[in-house]
């Protein structure tokens, strides 16, 4: 069962797919409808009980937001980890994607999307994690690279666009900033409250290692 076609993907008896698609910004507002553009990030409502995600999708330059509502919270939940997983792909690949074989496929093995492996994860084509990092004191700087340290603190750039954030770490008696900027403020966004919320005094491996997939 192709995703378009699934008799949940509906809110108050009428088709949610695809959204309707409001204009965010970029080139000009060109009023997209259907299946159209490239899935960029997709978030969950934060109002409980959660029966919407919002899309971000480009389309010729211009950046839209559509609302997918669902009835039923648990499918929609489900929704959220199919599109996380396809970010990077268009709405229309979206809209042809086989639930049901999806969901096979998924029964016989797991397929957590790790922080370090996250498609948003990256600056103008070059992968963002592990951010680098610069001495800011303490014993000694042995030049550390890679996931290395304890992460103790988060904060976001006040520069706009806001798509940058900084990593305050310990490693072997001294600290060291790291600055993480991604292509996408909104991801960038997300991305500070799930490290912010759930990684302090954690080790940035241990970080890059986790599945932000149902925190995001």
């Amino acid at each position: 069962m192709l995703l378009r076609d699934h008799p949940l993907l509906t809110y108050q008896n009428r088709r949610s797919w695809p959204p309707d698609w409001l204009y965010c910004g970029g080139f000009d507002n060109t009023y997209p409808r259907g299946e159209i553009g490239l899935l960029k990030i997709v978030f969950v409502s934060l109002a409980k009980p959660s029966t919407r995600c919002f899309l971000i999708m480009e389309h010729a330059g211009a950046e839209y937001m559509g609302e997918l509502f669902i009835n039923d919270a648990a499918f929609c939940q489900e929704m959220y980890a199919v599109l996380l997983q396809y970010c990077g792909k268009t709405i229309q690949e979206i809209g042809d994607v086989d639930l049901i074989d999806r969901n096979a496929e998924h029964s016989t093995r797991s397929t957590p999307m790790l922080l370090r492996d996250h498609p948003l994860m990256r600056y103008r084509g070059v992968p963002s994690w592990p951010p680098a990092w610069i001495w800011t004191g303490g014993r000694e700087h042995k030049y550390p690279k890679g996931e290395i340290g304890v992460l103790r603190r988060v904060a976001q750039s006040n520069i706009q666009p806001a798509n940058r954030c900084f990593l305050f770490i310990d490693c072997e008696e001294s600290t060291y900033i790291g600055d993480l900027t991604v292509d996408d403020h909104a991801f960038c966004a997300q991305i500070i409250r799930f490290l912010q919320a759930h990684c302090y005094n954690r080790p940035i491996a241990e970080i890059g290692g986790l599945d932000p997939s149902h925190t995001l």
